[in-house]
């Protein structure tokens, strides 16, 4: 028993979550589920959602999970990650997928309660909390790593409480805001371990980006044609040893669906 029990203590559980409520969400993980497996194909990967039976029909997950109160709104996906399903779990949006293996990211999660990376727009209108200095720009919460700990548990049941305060108090119906807040009195009080992600391990494709030279593109977040997919990863990733930006992209490909936004209709 003994020897069990070091077994697992040595080798954590680690895993995949998508949260999806509502069917348009639900059959997108299903998408960009498969996505992910063709790069991690020995990889666990879990559900939570409002439609278990059809998550389970899919065959396309190792566990899946009822959500306890859906509201189809971005709550939804904060309570599921009070409690994760693995010991070192990486959350991702239903529009987003692993583009690469993701082994050296998990290894991350040995030394941090939770990791992620900036979101391209640092400060978006609406409340912020005026403590955090503007140099702590708000995180992009559609892909995050986190490890099961009571750090982690605690840091999740208060973002899900401030949420739910500024949405009865400001109608505030985005999650970043609340996130930054808590996650900077976290770290503050020494009461969390956080580390910034790169871009390429949330490279948003509906926002100005660039992927760095000498790293390959790990997740993608974003919508776009599925008939481009192919594409845009020989693009990102068969030679790392360049600079990849939108701006050179769109200008190989004028046509593609895969085109940042400039206007104000999108705040993550």
């Amino acid at each position: 028993l003994l020897f069990l029990l070091d077994y697992f203590i040595m080798f954590p559980s680690v895993g995949v979550y998508y949260i999806a409520t509502g069917d348009k969400y639900l059959h997108e993980a299903f998408h960009n589920v498969r996505l992910t497996r063709s790069f991690n194909p020995s990889l666990s990967v879990s559900i939570c959602t409002h439609d278990t039976v059809e998550a389970r029909q899919s065959g396309l997950f190792n566990n899946v999970v009822q959500h306890p109160c859906p509201v189809y709104s971005y709550r939804d996906k904060i309570q599921p990650l009070i409690d994760p399903p693995y010991d070192n779990t990486l959350y991702l949006d239903t529009d987003a997928f692993s583009s690469y293996s993701l082994d050296s990211l998990f290894s991350l999660s040995d030394f941090v309660d939770i990791a992620c990376a900036a979101a391209p727009v640092r400060h978006p209108p609406g409340w912020s909390d005026s403590e955090a200095p503007i140099s702590f720009t708000e995180f992009n919460s559609g892909v995050i790593l986190l490890k099961k700990s009571h750090q982690q548990k605690q840091f999740f049941n208060k973002w899900l409480a401030l949420y739910d305060k500024l949405f009865r108090k400001f109608s505030q119906s985005w999650d970043q805001a609340s996130f930054r807040s808590i996650l900077w009195r976290r770290i503050k009080m020494k009461k969390l371990q956080f580390l910034q992600l790169p871009s390429e391990a949330n490279l948003r494709t509906t926002k100005p980006w660039i992927a760095g030279r000498g790293m390959p593109v790990q997740i993608i977040h974003g919508r776009f044609a599925e008939h481009e997919t192919n594409k845009f990863l020989t693009y990102l990733n068969s030679d790392i040893n360049k600079f990849r930006t939108s701006s050179e992209w769109l200008k190989l490909y004028p046509d593609s669906s895969i085109r940042p936004r400039f206007d104000n209709s999108g705040i993550t």
